[in-house]
């Protein structure tokens, strides 16, 4: 899905689910992303990566994406990546304390590049 201020993916490389959000991420185009999002999600898995290396811009908005796709898939043993490379917006899911509940990497390892 592609619109004017971001894209998304979505791949599944054996029992891991990649989702790759490029672009902006922000109050207007968060609805879109979530309907995608949550269209694709297979909560029958258990490790999920969010590909974040191309996003350019994040608000709260934004950031609540991944914290109600977390209460989405509502499962303790389920594992989630975040693959930021930007360091501006890695340290605004740290000062949110989102570190705490996501593993945040600027590795890409996960992915299939």
């Amino acid at each position: 899905m592609t619109n004017n201020l971001n894209t998304f993916e979505h791949q599944v490389l054996g029992g891991l689910q990649v989702f790759k959000i490029s672009g902006k991420l922000q109050y207007g185009s968060t609805q879109s992303i979530k309907e995608e999002l949550f269209k694709h999600v297979d909560v029958k898995n258990d490790h999920y990566v969010f590909d974040l290396t191309d996003l350019t811009d994040i608000d709260s908005t934004g950031m609540g994406v991944f914290v109600t796709f977390f209460k989405h898939i509502n499962n303790p043993v389920n594992k989630v990546a975040l693959v930021i490379e930007d360091t501006f917006i890695h340290e605004l899911f740290r000062i949110a304390k989102l570190d705490t509940i996501f593993i945040i990497t600027k590795c890409s390892k996960f992915t299939n590049d």
